[in-house]
């Protein structure tokens, strides 16, 4: 039977009514080019594009403990500030859309599926060392990518429990965030990522959560379509309190 060691737990505090709603956009694959761009593909003149246009327009990025700080003890933030994040471990993430980002000063939150960890195409244990040592937050993403809804107990615990433990080791850093699969998340997830010691959770664009802020923060998956003034037009819409 497995056994999992649970830190203690951490409590959830709710977004004042003063606090603006952060953009948090969503990457998965960017790549030299595609065939067909789309949500889930990008190509990295797209790519630039629409981080230049960020850049451009005063965005400037910050990662999850920044918006932790801000959410939970106010701490200020720049005056745009914007979280970018990329799931599903593609290798191109390292070696074509980190190159970009750092060209316009920006850093990122990857969410890693550690069972990809090593295999052709996606990144190795190296280059997940290599973001984190340039300043980047690495997250999990579980072990495989289930939908949390499928699972219970002790198999949904291993999903971001080995996950959380095995990035940690690479790292040398403890890692407190995580992207739910799909987006997807219930309550029994949000329980479970709490007992392990995450701090907070991203979901895709449903509502967030008034009982579950920190572990329901939104994102906005990104088109490979979209030019940079589109993107920005998006994010007034999804984000209305910027």
């Amino acid at each position: 039977m497995l056994c999992l060691t649970i830190p203690c737990a951490q409590v959830s505090v709710g977004q004042n009514s003063t606090q603006k709603e952060i953009p948090v956009l969503c990457y998965h694959n960017v790549c030299s080019k595609v065939s067909v761009a789309g949500d889930l593909w990008i190509d990295a003149a797209s790519f630039e594009s629409q981080i230049r246009s960020l850049k451009d327009s005063g965005y400037m990025s910050i990662l999850p403990d920044d918006l932790y700080s801000y959410l939970t003890m106010s701490e200020p933030l720049p005056p745009k500030p914007v979280i970018i994040s990329f799931d599903d471990s593609h290798a191109e993430q390292a070696t074509i859309a980190a190159p970009i980002l750092y060209r316009y000063g920006f850093k990122a939150v990857f969410f890693i599926m550690t069972v990809t960890i090593g295999k052709a195409g996606y990144l190795s244990a190296s280059q997940i060392q290599e973001l984190s040592d340039e300043g980047n937050c690495i997250g999990s993403h579980s072990y495989d990518h289930p939908l949390v809804t499928g699972i219970e107990g002790t198999a949904l615990k291993w999903q971001f429990y080995q996950s959380k433990i095995t990035l940690e080791k690479l790292t040398g850093k403890q890692v407190l965030y995580a992207a739910y699969p799909y987006g997807v998340w219930n309550r029994q997830a949000v329980d479970t990522l709490r007992r392990l010691g995450y701090k907070a959770a991203f979901q895709l664009n449903g509502p967030k959560d008034m009982l579950e802020p920190l572990f329901t923060l939104r994102r906005i998956i990104t088109s490979g379509k979209w030019s940079g003034n589109t993107l920005q037009s998006h994010i007034r819409k999804s984000f209305k309190s910027l």
